[in-house]
């Protein structure tokens, strides 16, 4: 009985070697459960309270290759904050649709022993296309490897500066609109992308 309890756990051993070896040398794809979250905050006019809300974007795609070159595509439209109407604002005046394209893009190099990992959490420079911009920003993700795909997630926010993105009137018409004191433009951005296989 100890041999053949021995025998079994190599085996299991053995096939989860194998299956994390396949996975660390295939090209990815990012799974349609894959979204991005951001919070928005608005300081209130009539008082110095504020408000702060976590909005999505569910339209996330893109892939990977075993090289580890990242191309992540967000669908701007897919944005949901919860209000019909905010919605259409905001992909209006701050994500500038339909003078920009609706998809912005993320770019990166990702270290391939990356894959092989368990677990582990990594500062990763990239570039955002977003709104007629391009720009270096920085990525800080727990990465963990789950046998037959992977989970990417941030280990803190990434902050988006509206300003070098020059939505500064975007902002400001959106105050005007919700009849706000300000909209900070400080805009703090998190991750949750699952990595499959292609």
């Amino acid at each position: 009985m100890k041999i053949r309890s021995i025998g079994l756990t190599s085996g299991m051993i053995a096939s989860v070697l194998m299956c994390m070896s396949h996975v660390a040398y295939a090209d990815w794809k990012v799974a349609e459960t894959s979204q991005i979250d951001y919070l928005s905050t608005k300081v209130l006019a009539s008082s110095s309270g504020s408000i702060t809300e976590n909005n999505v974007i569910t339209g996330v795609s893109g892939t990977v290759s075993k090289e580890g070159k990242a191309l992540i595509q967000i669908d701007l439209t897919t944005l949901d904050t919860s209000i019909g109407i905010r919605n259409e604002r905001v992909q209006k005046f701050v994500f500038g649709i339909p003078d920009f394209p609706s998809i912005a893009t993320i770019e990166a190099s990702i270290p391939t022993h990356l894959f092989s990992v368990k677990s582990e959490s990594v500062e990763l420079p990239a570039s955002l296309s977003f709104a007629g911009q391009t720009k270096a920003i920085t990525l800080h993700l727990s990465i963990h490897n789950n046998g037959d795909h992977i989970h990417v997630v941030s280990k803190k926010p990434t902050i988006l500066k509206g300003s070098e993105f020059n939505l500064t009137q975007g902002f400001a018409k959106l105050t005007e609109l919700a009849g706000l004191g300000y909209i900070p433009m400080d805009i703090p951005v998190s991750f949750d992308l699952t990595l499959l296989p292609k």
